[in-house]
């Protein structure tokens, strides 16, 4: 990933993304000089990307999917889901994350994208391999056409789990579990790259954060680290006119 700034404020976005012109993404940090917390200041933040309008579901680290409609609906509740969908530029999409992994599945050939909301249930659901489906149900987009970014996200270094959701991860890659010192760790984001992999992306259009949200408190926020008192990153993408 590499630096962006945008009115004096420092973003995120993924290197290999950035290239292509008609695809506008940023991943928010600590940085930002307000709060996510509310529909308020999402707006905000909508205004300051000159974005037009943003989606941000009500994520419930399942797999369910929002397939954003041509013009936005107003009053309309934000849908339940953890994975959004587009190929339209009437607005942008959002999700929210504090150490989950937020993913962006960008085809240039199509002209679309997905946002995915992925912890560890999430992985275990496989949402991030949904996303990779509805994508060609709806564009028919192959995985070999995928660009993907991974945002920042816990790494193995701190995210550990008890030996019932080890054992669940062990069951679906003898890889993604660390033991150190009789504890079990997850590396999530290579759990989520090796089953993209299996599906057909390239790993060479596959870009994975190199930070860990617990480990660098002074750039992100952390769940783990923080608890309720954490804020909460965007990930927002939308595609220019």
């Amino acid at each position: 990933m590499e630096k962006v700034s945008i009115k004096g404020i420092d973003f995120l976005r993924f290197s290999k993304l950035s290239v292509y012109q008609p695809l506008f993404h940023v991943f928010t940090t600590r940085l930002l000089p307000f709060k996510l917390r509310n529909e308020k200041d999402r707006k905000h933040l909508a205004s300051l990307l000159d974005v037009p309008q943003i989606l941000f579901p009500d994520q419930t680290h399942g797999d369910d999917y929002f397939l954003l409609p041509a013009k936005p609906t107003p009053g309309v509740s934000p849908p339940k889901a953890d994975i959004l969908l587009t190929q339209n530029s009437s607005w942008g999409a959002g999700i929210l994350v504090a150490d989950c992994v937020p993913i962006l599945f960008f085809d240039p050939q199509k002209r679309c994208f997905a946002l995915a909301h992925v912890g560890w249930r999430g992985a275990l659901l496989h949402t991030h391999k949904k996303a990779v489906r509805l994508l060609w149900k709806h564009f028919k987009t192959s995985p070999e056409q995928l660009f993907v970014g991974l945002g920042p996200s816990i790494k193995s270094c701190c995210f550990e789990v008890g030996q019932d959701i080890a054992e669940r991860f062990l069951e679906r890659d003898s890889q993604s579990v660390i033991l150190r010192n009789d504890r079990f760790f997850v590396d999530l984001t290579g759990f989520i790259e090796r089953e993209l992999c299996a599906m057909g992306v390239s790993r060479h259009n596959i870009e994975i954060a190199p930070w860990c949200t617990s480990c660098e408190q002074d750039l992100f926020y952390s769940f783990r680290r923080e608890k309720e008192r954490a804020d909460r990153m965007a990930l927002i993408a939308w595609l220019r006119n």
